[in-house]
């Protein structure tokens, strides 16, 4: 879960929290020249918490940027951050500007607002909003201008926290712009025995002892911007990261989650009349459970946080509620799909995981972003998430590999729910064509899928149909530039007893080129395409080299097949040799054979392990150069 600060009684002292001085030299130091690549640069960046023996604490912030460029004033000209009401106030001391002449210039309380927060996407990864009663802060600087400084402080007081007596933190130093100065400050009382661990990097840390306290220190100077890479990893994985946690274990956190969430998890008569008219027909187990997560997924609708009560923390809704309103967030969702199991005996347990980043084992923490579901069978765990709609799977890949928290009664330690079944999930084409005599092709591709990929063309409902045409237009024109739709169909995308299917009709003109009394098809098809275009500025694969890894986030399959009528009176003068390389992250194979006057290929593209490390990049940008080379290989026709 983000950081999340608080604002229930906003107290402004603009301008009279103590004058701070000016750091006039630092500013200066600050141009353009020097940070010729960033939008900004922050001068300084500072978190003092004063923690006492309940858990309660409260934050000082205050940071200072300076603006070096036109997006930087859009960056920078404001800024805003989330606030929990039932937990947190804040008094913010002061917000302000050192314009270009050295004079300072106090926000307005007018500019400062307090509005609901609204997500971006409630359907993103990692939006899944946990926590429900979110509000935003917004502080909107004046004359902003290339040249200037901004500086906030303010103060936030945690008046009850998450879970009793205990505190956890996650600090990120590195951003997407220089940092001169960055400090993390904790004081907290003897008994409050702190953990900690540092991801990523080194920061410079000390203690300092007194008789009632123990104070933490860390900082970092002078710390670089992390430049953005084609799928890099979330900055959680790449920036220097503090945890810091005085939970002793993670079946702490397991208990106390189930304890809150018990409550929740009561059924009336309405839920136990739909839980019987949903599975009394059903013969077996699992086809009851399937039924009860269906309705919980797709009757059950996932709705924007800001519309959640604001008199909630962490724990779900009750289960009658979510089921008479048929709207909640993943937790409310989770909360009823195990009442609803219950009902038909079978024992399911909350589940909390991160998706956006891995969960550190080593420090427990109650920060999770999502909860879904599990259910225990033959010494393993099993499990469902009821807020992805229109899935064959109960799972999602892209959830998999991942750390996972059951709640139960006793507690858990905290496990691990690896990749399941790669290889359905996967994309599966298969392309007939005919070829005439003037180059021209004329083709069916079939495209299929399971898995990820399966959902994924099940999120084209979504889309306008004249929006879906340009995505099936560029799809095609991978075989050419040339190629032109003729028309496209695509299966209910609603029924999840068989797989998506799409059909899409197309034509290329000059898909071989005529040279004398021979053919040349100079691009035989897209099976190569799918490890992506090497040139393209979005590749993975176009930079000369890399600082941080590669994060396809999910494994992927691909499987393809291509089937080209050669015209009457033509030969392939030599089909091509084929392609074959597998290591524990790719798996590439490239087939092509003559039978029965049509050429054949077959293609088998397998991203086997998502997280590519740096070191291992220079060998696979050349396993992809060379596939790209494959595919720009000549097939010759020639007169019999």
């Amino acid at each position: 879960m983000k950081k999340l600060y608080s604002l229930v009684c906003i107290s402004l002292f603009l301008g009279c929290a103590g004058k701070t001085n000016i750091p006039s030299t630092l500013i200066q130091g600050v141009t353009q020249d020097k940070y010729s690549e960033a939008n900004g640069v922050v001068i300084f960046d500072s978190t003092d918490v004063k923690l006492d023996a309940t858990g309660k604490a409260v934050y000082n912030y205050h940071k200072m940027v300076k603006i070096l460029s036109t997006y930087g004033k859009k960056k920078f000209g404001e800024f805003e951050f989330g606030y929990v009401p039932k937990f947190m106030d804040v008094k913010i001391e002061f917000a302000r500007l050192i314009n270009k002449e050295g004079k300072v210039i106090n926000v307005s309380a007018s500019e400062i607002k307090d509005v609901p927060f609204v997500p971006m996407d409630s359907e993103g990864s990692g939006s899944k909003m946990f926590l429900s009663d979110i509000r935003m802060v917004k502080i909107i600087f004046p004359q902003i201008d290339i040249g200037v400084t901004v500086e906030y402080k303010f103060k936030i007081t945690i008046k009850k926290p998450f879970m009793k007596d205990r505190f956890t933190d996650v600090v990120y130093f590195n951003g997407d712009e220089p940092v001169l100065d960055k400090t993390y400050r904790i004081e907290c009382p003897n008994e409050l025995k702190m953990k900690y661990v540092v991801k990523n990097g080194k920061l410079n840390g000390y203690q300092e002892f007194s008789k009632n306290s123990i104070i933490y220190n860390w900082s970092q100077k002078d710390i670089a911007r992390i430049l953005p890479e084609p799928l890099m990893p979330d900055l959680s994985q790449v920036s220097t990261t503090l945890i810091i946690s005085n939970i002793p274990s993670w079946d702490k956190v397991s208990k106390w989650y189930y304890n809150l969430s018990v409550p929740s998890l009561g059924v009336n008569d309405e839920i136990k009349s739909k839980v019987k008219e949903l599975t009394d027909t059903l013969k077996t187990r699992d086809l009851k459970i399937h039924a009860l997560f269906d309705f919980v997924s797709t009757k059950i609708r996932y709705l924007r946080t800001e519309a959640v009560s604001m008199d909630k923390g962490f724990e779900p809704a009750l289960a009658t509620l979510t089921f008479e309103r048929k709207w909640g967030v993943c937790r409310d969702k989770a909360a009823l799909l195990v009442a609803m199991l219950k009902e038909i005996g079978v024992e399911s347990n909350i589940v909390l995981l991160n998706l956006t980043y891995h969960t550190a084992k080593e420090i427990p923490t109650y920060l999770f972003e999502h909860a879904i579901v599990a259910i225990p069978k033959d010494g393993k765990y099993y499990y469902l998430d009821p807020t992805v709609e229109y899935t064959m799977d109960y799972f999602p890949i892209m959830e998999q590999n991942r750390e996972v928290l059951v709640c139960d009664s006793i507690g858990k330690d905290l496990g691990f729910a690896p990749y399941e079944n790669l290889e359905n999930n996967k994309m599966i084409t298969d392309l007939t064509g005919t070829l005439d005599k003037d180059g021209t092709l004329k083709a069916q591709i079939t495209i299929s899928a399971r898995g990820f990929m399966d959902m994924a063309l099940r999120g084209l409902r979504f889309i306008p149909k004249e929006q879906v045409k340009q995505v099936f237009e560029q799809m095609i024109k991978a075989y050419s530039t040339q190629a032109q739709l003729d028309s496209f169909d695509i299966s209910e995308a609603e029924d999840l007893s068989t797989p998506i299917k799409i059909k899409l009709l197309y034509s290329i003109p000059e898909y071989a080129l005529k040279k004398g009394n021979d053919l040349y098809i100079v691009n035989a098809g897209a099976a190569t395409s799918i490890g992506g275009d090497l040139s393209g500025i979005g590749s993975p694969w176009g930079l000369e080299q890399r600082k941080y890894p590669i994060d396809f986030r999910v494994p992927i399959m691909g499987n393809g097949t291509q089937t080209i009528t050669i015209p009457q009176g033509y030969k392939v003068k030599k089909p091509r040799k084929g392609f074959n390389f597998e290591s524990k992250y790719l798996r590439i194979k490239f087939t092509e054979k003559v039978s029965g006057g049509k050429l054949i290929d077959t293609s088998e593209f397998c991203i086997l392990e998502p997280f590519i490390p740096v070191e291992k990049y220079k060998e696979l940008k050349q396993v992809m150069t060379d596939v790209e080379q494959y595919g720009k290989q000549e097939i010759v026709l020639i007169r019999k």
